[in-house]
């Protein structure tokens, strides 16, 4: 999958922001949740959620509303990465003294300031070409968010509400193409479950 290898070329050349990308390509946020969402709105420790201001993006249309929250569950790797990016943003701190710009966000420039949304873009834009990584649209990792949980068996009512969509029917239309693939899969799993005293070697169903 494009999304592991841009992943692991974020590893490899010691992305800054592979923390944010990683958030986006396994949760789904839309690029100006990434940018806006803030600390206060945060829990590593207990819920290992993050509260995320619904924001418009010219790809998705499907808002609740302009003023929508939504809760972000970020366990095991997203967790991690954020608790080291929490302490390489103090780092950050204490090297830019008075210059630092507190806005309370969690990802930032190096000085504390509000990330730009086409900052983001073009640094993910650079690092797929430097890597000769099929042309993707920074929104495409939000898609990859929808089709890993798909394919791990994730009911399409909880990827709606982890993507933010008004109706998770829209959810279903846009990823149409994807459920029969993840459909068949299951029923593969289910037969091949299924204890026989006879090798069958048709299973299809």
């Amino acid at each position: 999958m494009i999304a592991g290898q841009f992943l692991d070329a974020c590893v490899r050349r010691g992305e800054r922001l592979y923390p944010l990308y990683h958030l986006v390509t396994t949760r789904g946020l839309r690029r100006g949740e990434a940018c806006g969402v803030r600390w206060e709105d945060s829990d590593l420790t207990v819920s290992k959620t993050l509260m995320v201001l619904e924001t418009d993006d010219e790809d998705d249309d499907s808002l609740k509303s302009d003023s929508s929250w939504r809760t972000v569950a970020v366990r095991g790797k997203n967790a991690t990465l954020l608790t080291e990016w929490r302490l390489q943003q103090k780092r950050e701190r204490l090297a830019a003294g008075p210059a630092w710009l507190d806005t309370g966000l969690i990802f930032t420039a190096a000085d504390g300031s509000a990330l730009r949304e086409e900052y983001v873009i073009e640094r993910f834009t650079a690092i797929c070409a430097a890597e000769d990584l099929p042309p993707i649209r920074f929104h495409d990792l939000r898609h990859c968010a929808a089709t890993i949980m798909l394919v791990a068996g994730v009911d399409m009512k909880y990827i709606s509400a982890t993507l933010g969509h008004a109706r998770h029917s829209f959810t279903a239309d846009v990823y149409t193409s994807i459920v029969p693939g993840v459909a068949q899969a299951a029923a593969d799993a289910t037969i091949a479950a299924i204890p026989r005293a006879v090798d069958n070697r048709d299973r299809e169903a």
